[in-house]
């Protein structure tokens, strides 16, 4: 089936506008990637520590406390000395977000 001129036109201005919306949705991709990086620069210029997760500036940080199943695990393997197993880690400082609940170790992200 042969299309006819005024069909061909149509065809060639349809492609023509798909390819420009394309064109125009990728350069917006990459000004959107452009302006992340800039906000990532610029709280890091500023010292702005914030969640990874929601980008919340309500932050808390505290040291991780006694690990009751490594204690556990400590015990059954070597007995009373084994208990210590339980303080493993409790030096790391843990830093929470208040907003979302997200935690990690601090100097992570």
């Amino acid at each position: 089936m042969a299309l006819t001129p005024e069909q061909k036109e149509a065809w060639k201005k349809e492609k023509a506008e798909k390819e420009l919306y394309w064109q125009e949705r990728e350069k917006q991709k990459e000004q959107d990637k452009i302006d992340r990086i800039n906000k990532i620069r610029e709280r890091q210029m500023n010292n702005e520590v914030r969640c990874p997760v929601c980008g919340s500036t309500q932050i808390s940080a505290g040291n991780k406390g006694f690990g009751l199943g490594k204690a556990t695990a400590g015990g059954l393997l070597l007995g009373p000395v084994g208990l210590l197993g339980g303080l493993l880690g409790s030096k790391k400082v843990m830093v929470t977000c208040l907003n979302c609940g997200k935690q990690w170790k601090a100097g992570e992200y």
